[in-house]
């Protein structure tokens, strides 16, 4: 075992006494220097073993060595990149500050390593910019760097650490860390551009470990996937409507100081699949925001959205669905109180005024089946990817005309992520467009019928394999002179304008829309039988749309 980067024998571990164990007698022997694909449900404990070799977390039972030590009581070998500045007073504060302070640098660092990885995740350029106005793979590029590059581990572990990147800059991560000579066990979904990389595979199910080496050819998707079948489908629902779904000319946007989107044509019709794609930072994020009516884009611009500008039509919410990164940071004020039978019944009756609750309920037990979900449960206990499956289910009950999706697969295990995609399908068969905004090109060969690549065009799919076309197109566009917004650029909300605000009781959403100017952080509370005003919060000043809206379910 001397050999060994990380040993483990008959290693148990439990969240709460008496609990199904997380892992239970788990045995790895991982060779110095190996790059593991570690694979499983969402829930097979994979984040927890990667907690107990970073010495995060105590074993109650069994025995771990990584680099010969107990990771728990002795030095630490291993870092552990996971997660991300979610909600509360830190991602507030980390958003007023600037990326070099962050990283403790002004201009690129002076040791090799450390300038590799550097220009690795393209950091360059960010420097001077505000946390608040980056997009989600940008503040993945900067928390990566501020892990990894002041000091070399031994191990390295990626907790779904590299799901943000675009295509190039992951691939790009994976070939420093090969070149690295560490160990690094790669928790992830995303099998892209892994093949020749990877040496094991670490398959996690029931609390066990299997390992096994990785050939060059193998394809870990196919095997992964190859039994994902969807529960049988129920009557279609009504979509209702006419006329094209989305239709964009000369679309721009800013946010005060040069052009950050712009899009000089785009239409599409009912049915239509749309893969949204480009580097991180392109404005994918604000497009979908602008076709969701969450930010207001200029009048003279040709823009409608099912046959009407969105920003201005309120009743467009009905028929749009949005599900994006910002559902989870909400949510984790309520989840410990809250389990998913709770918050479908609420979505369920809410949708019941529009729809016939039989055919309704039909379709939420197949999501239910679909994405493997346990009502009864506690949300506070389930692991990211089972807590975006939940938001999965809510989101997709309500049969939207036009389905907008920003990075919502990239926690999801591989077979949720098939299935998922299967359900989008039959979707658009059903009359919904579909938006798909990702940088996980594994399944989606003969997914799509459009490719939009940002800035603004979109990209025949006839002939060639997809996953080469988007590198070309990432490639093309990242030669060019970068768009980075001004410095001073204001750093943004952690979450969107009209953003809902929670209140534990009951887990109602108030938004506020008044015509005047109130404070950004004020919270409404409902009460069983009444509503009051509280205390407005910290921070500066906002003027959303109109009027107070009550939802009782989350968006």
């Amino acid at each position: 075992m001397a050999d060994m980067a990380v040993a483990a024998s008959r290693l148990t571990f439990t969240a709460l006494p008496g609990a199904k164990p997380i892992l239970d007698g788990l045995d790895l022997a991982l060779p110095t220097g190996a790059r593991c694909l570690a694979v499983g449900d969402n829930g097979a404990g994979k984040s927890t073993l990667l907690q107990l070799v970073a010495g995060q977390k105590m074993a109650p039972s069994g025995q771990l060595r990584v680099a010969g030590e107990d990771p728990f009581r002795g030095r630490s070998h291993a870092v552990l990149v996971a997660g991300g500045w979610r909600g509360g007073d830190l991602e507030e504060r980390m958003a007023q500050m600037k990326v070099g302070e962050l990283l403790g640098l002004e201009c690129a660092p002076e040791d090799s390593r450390a300038a590799k990885l550097f220009e690795v995740l393209q950091l360059g350029p960010l420097l001077p910019q505000f946390v608040g106005v980056l997009s989600e793979g940008q503040r993945r590029r900067a928390e990566l760097f501020r892990r990894l590059g002041h000091e070399r581990k031994a191990v390295v572990l990626l907790d779904e650490a590299t799901a943000e990147l675009d295509m190039l800059v992951r691939q790009d991560l994976l070939d420093f860390l090969a070149a690295d000579g560490c160990t690094v066990i790669n928790v992830t979904h995303v099998f892209e551009g892994c093949a020749g990389w990877a040496t094991h595979l670490l398959q996690l199910q029931e609390g066990r470990a299997s390992l096994q080496p990785l050939g060059p050819d193998m394809d870990v998707f196919q095997l992964v996937t190859s039994e994902v079948k969807l529960p049988p489908r129920g009557p279609p629902l009504p979509r209702g409507g006419e006329g094209m779904a989305v239709v964009a000319q000369r679309l721009s946007f800013d946010y005060g100081a040069g052009s950050v989107l712009s899009v000089e044509q785009l239409t599409l019709a009912p049915g239509a699949r749309c893969l949204l794609v480009g580097l991180n930072g392109c404005g994918k994020s604000t497009l979908l925001a602008l076709l969701a009516g969450r930010r207001l884009c200029r009048s003279e611009d040709e823009f409608r959205v099912l046959g009407r500008r969105p920003f201005e039509d309120r009743g467009l919410e009905k028929e749009i669905s949005v599900l994006s990164s910002e559902w989870k940071r909400q949510v984790q004020q309520l989840r410990a109180q809250l389990t998913f039978k709770e918050l479908a019944e609420s979505t369920l009756e809410d949708l019941a005024k529009d729809f016939d609750r039989a055919v309704l309920a039909q379709r939420l037990l197949r999501l239910i089946q679909m994405l493997r979900i346990q009502p009864e449960k506690s949300l506070g206990l389930l692991s990211d990817g089972e807590l975006r499956r939940v938001q999965l289910a809510v989101k997709l009950l309500k049969p939207a005309r036009l389905l907008l999706l920003d990075e919502v697969t990239a926690d999801l295990d591989v077979a949720s992520r098939c299935a998922l995609l299967q359900f989008l399908r039959e979707e658009s068969e059903d009359g919904c467009a579909v938006v798909y905004c990702t940088h996980i090109m594994d399944g989606l060969q003969g997914w799509a019928t459009h490719l939009l690549h940002l800035p603004g065009h979109l990209v025949s799919l006839e002939g060639g394999a997809l996953s080469r076309t988007v590198l070309e197109l990432l490639r093309a566009a990242r030669s060019q002179p970068a768009v980075v917004r001004p410095a001073d650029a204001k750093p943004r909300l952690t979450t969107p304008a009209r953003r809902p605000t929670f209140w534990q009781d009951n887990y109602f959403i108030v938004e506020y829309r008044p015509q005047k100017l109130l404070p950004r952080n004020a919270i409404a509370t409902l009460r069983p039988s009444v509503g009051s005003l509280l205390e407005a919060g910290k921070g500066g000043m906002t003027r959303p749309s109109r009027g107070l809206c009550v939802h009782s379910h989350i968006p």
